[in-house]
């Protein structure tokens, strides 16, 4: 009859090694880490070695007969890299675009200049000034004074030609032209205009006023197919 507690023994209980045994366990080493030298000198750090950090020449170069450089490389310092302990500086001023300038947006003076101008400044007499004079047609305001006025002032006068490129577009959608036109002349307006602003003097106040109608005309219209319904569209 077997012993009911030996039974219970050997069912709880694990042995590995008994001894006597000829089986010894293996015993692992500890694994050894190094702790990582901040202050080696420029030699260990270049070759990714551990330094004693021993004055004047440590362990490393004595053995390999090269000089010993203490201190950080500057060199292998990156320009935009800031140094441990420095204090970091920090721009806060936005950084702001270059503004355009006329002489870069100005179209070359060309024989195809003066009839594109000249075909804007008949076509804006003969028809888009009319439409800017609702609800009165006669009025000359538009028509007749506008245009002697600009004749003073770029600003205002590529406006007008802005407003009847725009016109044109409108009576001749499939001619590209006209919509380069707009933008060539819309562009030099936007330039000039924020010139006059900045300036405002007795000389120049009545036109940068006329020309910011017209300017408000246009962006408050929405997209340019919404301007030219409701602005070029017959009484």
């Amino acid at each position: 009859m077997s012993d009911p507690n030996a039974e219970a023994k050997d069912a709880t209980t694990f042995i590995g090694w008994e001894p006597g045994s000829d089986e010894v366990p293996r015993k692992h080493a500890p694994r050894l880490y190094h702790k990582k030298s901040r202050a080696g000198c420029q030699q260990c750090r270049s070759r990714r070695v551990k330094c004693n950090e021993v004055h004047p020449v440590c362990g490393n170069c004595e053995r390999h007969q090269t000089t010993c450089i203490w201190g950080r490389d500057q060199s292998a310092t990156r320009p935009d890299e800031p140094q441990i302990g420095a204090s970091k500086e920090f721009d806060i001023r936005p950084k702001v675009r270059a503004p355009v300038t006329v002489a870069a947006l100005e179209i070359p003076e060309s024989r195809e200049r003066r009839l594109t101008e000249l075909h804007l400044l008949h076509h804006y007499q003969t028809a888009t000034s009319y439409t800017l004079n609702k609800p009165d047609p006669k009025q000359v305001l538009w028509t007749v004074s506008i245009p002697h006025l600009a004749f003073k002032h770029d600003s205002l006068l590529y406006s007008i030609y802005t407003i009847t490129a725009l016109h044109l577009a409108h009576e001749e959608p499939h001619e590209p032209k006209h919509a380069e036109n707009h933008q060539k002349y819309l562009a030099l307006t936007l330039s000039l205009h924020r010139d006059d602003v900045a300036t405002l003097r007795k000389e120049n106040v009545d036109a940068a006023t006329m020309t910011s109608a017209l300017l408000r005309v246009y962006s408050l219209r929405g997209s340019p197919e919404t301007i030219f319904r409701s602005i070029f569209s017959a009484n």
